[in-house]
């Protein structure tokens, strides 16, 4: 009874070391994500509307002052904040004692209750405040970023931005187990296209291996919609021989709408570097690589049409 009950005491013992180990590993990652935001924000010139510790350390200490000095004494400790924050600071917080603790809080109008004081969150305290709305408190229902930013602000103010509350979720191990995801569909999904010329797919044969005379190559050009197939022979695979192809085809079928290519390796070098792009740039592409090589007077007469 003795081993089992030490056995079971070291279980317990491990999976505290383990929940405190992943809630470490939280909120680093939580705070690095905050830190990159942070460091964006600033590169932009924008406010990141996040109380930092030094500063919520000086307010502090500064509104305890001007709080516990006499009259006489408040206009020379405002004197020694420089850049006039002291106004500022005495227009936006106050101190709520509570028992034997001072707390930091943003100014109450007059007549409204003490329940509904907003306390002043620092930057090292926002997990802590946010895991506890988050997770702890209203039922443990994890609410997502919109409700869980109302019920921050309904506490704590302005201390904790919209986008804060948006990260917090994402490090939550039970939101991300419960976010939905789609599910895959089983087996090859074809793509349906309605029409001639809606949607059409170009691809290269390799024949190097058991070449037909000059030819090494086949361009297999098809239409979607009605499922025609064009073979075209080509000596090389250079971005030439394709767009000299693709024009006579389309002077005799019209250009699709869309013109998709496999992918993309076999026109690494020649007319096509996307998977899936729209005519007009692909014709630009084409036209630019086909008149690199053919002067524009000879255009018309490689023409049969």
């Amino acid at each position: 009874m003795l081993g089992k009950g030490k056995g079971g005491n070291s279980n317990d013992d491990a999976a505290d070391i383990d929940s405190g180990a992943s809630l470490s590993a939280r909120r680093a990652q939580f705070y690095q994500q905050v830190d990159k935001k942070i460091h964006a924000l600033e590169k932009d010139h924008k406010v990141t509307h996040i109380m930092t510790d030094d500063l919520f350390k000086n307010v502090f200490q500064f509104m305890t002052s001007i709080q516990n000095a006499p009259e006489a004494d408040r206009l020379s400790i405002m004197k020694n904040v420089p850049n006039k924050m002291a106004y500022k600071w005495i227009k936006k917080y106050d101190i709520l004692m509570v028992e034997t603790s001072n707390i930091l809080i943003y100014k109450q109008a007059e007549g409204d209750a003490l329940d509904s004081a907003q306390k002043v969150v620092h930057y090292s305290k926002m997990f802590d405040v946010l895991r506890d709305v988050h997770e702890l408190q209203a039922g443990n229902d994890h609410p997502k970023s919109r409700t869980l930013y109302r019920r921050v602000c309904a506490r704590y103010g302005k201390s904790i931005p919209r986008w804060v509350c948006e990260l917090f979720p994402l490090y939550c191990p039970v939101c991300v187990r419960s976010k939905p995801r789609k599910k895959p569909k089983a087996g090859h999904q074809p793509l349906l296209t309605r029409g001639m010329n809606v949607r059409a797919q170009i691809d290269l044969i390799d024949y190097q291996s058991m070449p037909d005379g000059p030819y090494n190559y086949v361009l297999d050009y098809q239409d979607h919609g009605i499922k025609f197939c064009q073979l075209r022979p080509l000596t090389k695979k250079s971005h030439r021989a394709i767009a000299l192809e693709l024009i006579n085809i389309f002077c005799i079928f019209g250009p699709p709408s869309i013109l998709q290519a496999d992918n993309g390796k076999e026109f690494t070098h020649g007319a096509s570097k996307s998977r899936h792009v729209q005519l007009d740039d692909e014709v630009t592409l084409i036209m630019h690589a086909y008149l690199q090589y053919i002067h524009l007077s000879e255009c018309f007469d490689m023409f049969p049409y």
